[in-house]
């Protein structure tokens, strides 16, 4: 098991601790604001995730996984 320092706190930092939690990574987060800040140079990013013109057939369930699991940590 690796432990991996994440920096950041927006969606594809996020995304990126969960992936390395589920292969049973020990994950540490750092970033200089809350993930849930409005202050956050990535708050547009957040709320414009989505796939976009991208052809790519996996993304339709990588997108519903990801939702799916960022629902989850915000209802703990």
């Amino acid at each position: 098991m690796s432990k991996v320092l994440v920096v950041g706190s927006g969606v594809i930092a996020l995304r990126t601790a969960l992936s390395l939690l589920s292969k049973s990574h020990s994950v540490v987060m750092r970033s200089a604001t809350h993930p849930l800040s409005p202050t956050r140079p990535t708050v547009g990013a957040g709320g414009l995730w989505m796939p976009f013109h991208c052809e790519d057939s996996r993304v339709k369930k990588w997108s519903q996984q990801t939702l799916e699991e960022l629902y989850d940590i915000y209802d703990s």
